[in-house]
């Protein structure tokens, strides 16, 4: 899991399951994507937290998407 010291802000934050939702995986899928750190994750308390604007780009990006003054490649 990717450690950083910057944690989003709470309603910045999402579950795994919730991750899965947007992505169209399990939440397994998602913990998998987390430990080949394909997308970041931060422990709050208990849970398991990840951004829902990485998550929704991930998916952008999976889908061909590419972000403005980039080439695709």
């Amino acid at each position: 899991m990717d450690i950083d010291t910057t944690t989003p802000q709470s309603h910045e934050l999402i579950s795994r399951p919730e991750a899965g939702r947007i992505l169209g995986a399990g939440p397994k899928a998602v913990t998998g994507m987390i430990a080949r750190g394909e997308l970041r994750a931060w422990r709050i308390g208990q849970r398991v937290k990840l951004s829902r604007q990485e998550v929704i780009e991930y998916r952008l990006r999976a889908d061909g998407w590419v972000p403005a003054g980039l080439e695709k490649p």
